[in-house]
């Protein structure tokens, strides 16, 4: 996505929100897990029914809200947002030599080799 100047920002965002998506939907599966555990029964639209979900919506919203708090200050903490150096945004391409090229084929044939053998 940066080969395609997107904004850093952008990235950022888009990886993170993939991220926490990830754990929202756990979260969720936890509590869901622990309402049938206590005895909801979803089957019937009913108030009360109604009332169930809307405190698990709003419990939903209020935990992914504190955690994203802690997460942004965490970040804040070590540093996002700031540049180390001066050269930070500006991209240095890949130096491949003989050495990396044996390197890489010699890490292949190795991860072939245990691939065959956890086959055999």
């Amino acid at each position: 996505m940066r080969s395609l100047h997107i904004p850093d920002i952008i990235i950022d965002m888009t990886l993170l929100t993939y991220r926490y998506l990830e754990e929202l939907g756990a979260m969720l599966k936890t509590m869901e897990q622990s309402m049938k555990l206590r005895g909801f029964n979803s089957g019937k639209l009913t108030p009360d029914y109604l009332r169930k979900i809307a405190h698990l919506s709003g419990t939903l919203f209020v935990r992914s809200y504190e955690r994203s708090q802690r997460i942004y200050q965490a970040m804040i903490l070590r540093g996002y947002g700031y540049a180390t150096s001066p050269n930070y945004s500006k991209k240095t391409p890949i130096q491949l030599d003989c050495n990396s090229g044996i390197l890489a084929a010699t890490t292949l044939l190795v991860a072939i080799f245990f691939i065959v053998a956890s086959l055999s």
